[in-house]
């Protein structure tokens, strides 16, 4: 086990106002939710508000933990196409919907998207 220095701890941080990416919301070691943001953490407190308990049938209250893939260098739309297909491989509880894939996006992860599928 490695002990990170003050050094290493500052040095390798991400900022939260600033992570894109993809985020994975879990409840009892399951995947129930896949969704993709320009600020992942604070569309994981957004769960948390009056109006999202509403919106989204409360499921604040049916997840227990989180994943978080911070994506800083890819576009919102590979973004999007990388959701989609995270979607369609675990296919989670909460994501009724599928977001628009980029053909080309796609293609570039198919080999991955093989891969998943058979573990």
């Amino acid at each position: 086990m490695k002990i990170f220095n003050r050094e290493d701890i500052i040095n390798n941080t991400t900022k939260i106002n600033n992570c894109m990416g993809i985020y994975f919301l879990i409840r009892d070691n399951k995947i129930i939710y896949v969704g993709e943001s320009n600020n992942v953490y604070e569309r994981i407190q957004c769960w948390y508000n009056h109006e999202s308990k509403k919106r989204y049938n409360n499921l604040y209250k049916n997840f227990d933990s989180y994943f978080v893939h911070i994506l800083p260098d890819l576009t919102h739309d590979e973004r999007r196409t990388l959701e989609a297909i995270y979607i369609l491989i675990y296919k989670p509880l909460y994501n009724s919907d599928i977001p628009h894939m980029n053909r080309s996006t796609f293609n570039k992860y198919l080999p991955m998207i093989k891969k998943a599928m058979v573990v």
